[in-house]
């Protein structure tokens, strides 16, 4: 508890929310992010399908907006829920 009554971080992060909705920027969930076997099975895809649209295949461009929408983690490619959905529309499996 601070001086003034509030969580610091707590208060700094509603601060930041209201101005991100003022200003129209998106704030993205941790649950926007998934690694390409999940992102597979919720669009009903493989592994290798999902990880060659952020990397390309056969000398194309990736599909998905590298930095944007897929990002590299280690050995592992993290994709946004937004590019899929972009891509493929909203998830064939439903999360539970």
């Amino acid at each position: 508890m601070s001086k003034y009554g509030w969580d610091c971080f707590g208060g700094l992060a509603l601060i930041l929310g209201i101005l991100a909705v003022l200003i129209g920027v998106k704030i993205m969930k941790f649950t926007d992010v998934m690694t390409t076997s999940e992102a597979a099975e919720l669009w009903g895809l493989s592994t290798t399908s999902v990880k060659h649209l952020c990397t390309g295949v056969q000398g194309r461009a990736p599909r998905l907006i590298e930095g944007v929408e897929c990002r590299k983690s280690g050995n592992t490619w993290l994709v946004t829920r937004e590019g899929m959905t972009r891509l493929y529309g909203q998830p064939v499996l439903l999360e539970v």
